[in-house]
């Protein structure tokens, strides 16, 4: 198995992760079931541990780039990073929300917030990575 083909292997994870975290977080909303809430932030713990392994993925099992994949890959790197960022929190808030206040209170929309920024930045970090490997650089 060539080690180049880890790092795209690893990332789906994490954002399949997320973003059904944010389905079921944005479906507690409208059914009200802490079970729905419990899903939510389990999911988001994982997927933020994922996010971290596929940062790390990225720095060992990718080949060095010059010129303009090194500058989108110098892109990739800040909104991974900021991604991963967003997941920690949303997964601490969503944690500190559902283990001391049982999920009803206001932190519960910062939970959300921090979801929804966290799938922003993780489009941007598919978008620039799927440009270094698809547009610039081929395997």
């Amino acid at each position: 198995m060539n080690l180049l083909h880890l790092h795209p292997m690893i990332v789906h994870f994490p954002i399949a992760l997320a973003l059904v975290a944010l389905l079921f977080d944005l479906g507690a909303y409208y059914f009200k079931k802490d079970w729905i809430n419990k899903t939510a932030v389990s999911l988001i713990v994982l997927a933020a541990l994922g996010a971290i392994i596929a940062i790390l993925s990225g720095f060992f099992f990718t080949k060095p780039v010059a010129g303009l994949a090194a500058t989108l890959r110098s892109e990739h790197i800040m909104y991974a990073i900021l991604s991963t960022v967003l997941l920690a929190v949303a997964s601490i808030v969503g944690l500190i929300a559902l283990l001391k206040y049982n999920y009803r209170t206001k932190l519960h929309y910062a939970f959300t917030l921090f979801m929804l920024l966290a799938a922003v930045c993780i489009s941007l970090t598919g978008m620039v990575g799927g440009s270094i490997v698809y547009d610039v650089w081929l395997f």
